[in-house]
């Protein structure tokens, strides 16, 4: 944070500017020709990152399960 600045001072301006761009979103959306499109695109897209999120959990998991299994083979050597 910067200096001079309080914590409620920048909570406001985030605040601030996280309506100013919620705003103009609703705005750009209600110009929109197929909105049921749109929507159904966001939900397609958000599903496909959420699968990836979660592949990408899976494979850490894996790659935490091969470094432990290795540990424990070099113990064993």
């Amino acid at each position: 944070m910067p200096k001079g600045h309080s914590v409620d001072a920048v909570s406001s301006y985030v605040d601030f500017r996280v309506g100013d761009l919620e705003k103009r979103l609703v705005e750009k959306i209600s110009t929109l020709p197929d909105k049921e499109k749109f929507f159904s695109d966001m939900d397609r897209w958000w599903t496909e990152l959420h699968k990836i999120d979660m592949e990408q959990v899976a494979m850490s998991a894996q790659v935490r399960r091969n470094t432990k299994d290795i540990e424990e083979l070099k113990k064993k050597l």
